[in-house]
């Protein structure tokens, strides 16, 4: 026989029950929010234009450094080559092979530090980068106190452990001076994918500094030791939005 008592406590627990399935309903859940890219703001994102090419471009064209149209290189490596040896999307991709700049570490008899330059050499980067890097060849305009996505797919070879993909984003203003550079998103190799690496997007964000007016984006390797090849391709600047989904209807 139930007792009054326990006929409360049963009656109490249904109904929570009934409350947590109403409230965890899928017909009641929210969605996630979504994300809603602007225009994307980088010329020739795709690194399909050349600069000074034949038009049709020839079949033997499958590998020079020539410049893609909006971009610009900085730094010191083996080879800065716009080429149509495997792209991500498209014909075309951009290349940085043989990284030349100074190793982020000093090393002898298997005792390594940090190396003493840099710290002025990374400060020095918000106007002229020794690390390799393709960049925009003219600022794009933002807004300042505004945040923006930064993506681009990457893929190398023989990349040292440790290196690989560094992005970032030189803020200048009216006058066209920098006055702040901003990382951005990175790969670095680690001893699986260190071989070879296929297409990979990063995509992260950076927020405009007080007193920009404009960004020059910056795609680089940071400088591993060996013959490494790193190149991007399909890359993306601009606003994005978050906005909220509402929830799903019974």
């Amino acid at each position: 026989m139930i007792t009054t008592a326990r006929m409360r406590v049963c009656l109490t627990l249904a109904a929570l029950a009934g409350m947590v399935g109403a409230v965890l309903s899928p017909a009641q859940a929210a969605r996630a929010p979504r994300i809603v890219l602007g225009p994307n703001l980088l010329p020739n994102a795709s690194f399909e234009t050349s600069v000074f090419e034949p038009s049709p471009v020839p079949q033997y064209a499958t590998s020079q450094p020539l410049l893609p149209v909006g971009w610009v290189f900085e730094g010191a490596t083996g080879l800065f080559d716009h080429g149509q040896h495997g792209a991500h999307t498209g014909r075309r991709a951009v290349t940085i092979s043989v990284p030349a700049a100074t190793p982020k570490n000093v090393c002898q008899k298997g005792y390594c530090v940090d190396n003493p330059v840099n710290g002025p050499r990374t400060t020095a980067q918000e106007y002229y980068s020794e690390i390799p890097v393709w960049r925009t060849q003219n600022a794009v305009p933002v807004t300042a106190g505004r945040t923006y996505q930064l993506s681009g797919w990457v893929s190398w070879a023989l990349e040292t452990i440790g290196y690989g993909a560094v992005t970032a984003v030189r803020w200048v203003d009216g006058n066209g001076m920098p006055i702040a550079i901003t990382p951005g998103p990175t790969l670095l190799a680690d001893a699986r994918n260190s071989p070879a690496l296929a297409w990979k997007q990063i995509s992260g964000t950076v927020k405009a500094p007080a007193g920009a007016k404009g960004a020059i984006v910056l795609l680089g390797d940071n400088d591993g030791p060996w013959n490494s090849s790193l190149t991007y391709d399909d890359a993306y600047f601009g606003t994005y939005t978050v906005v909220a989904s509402k929830p799903k209807k019974k």
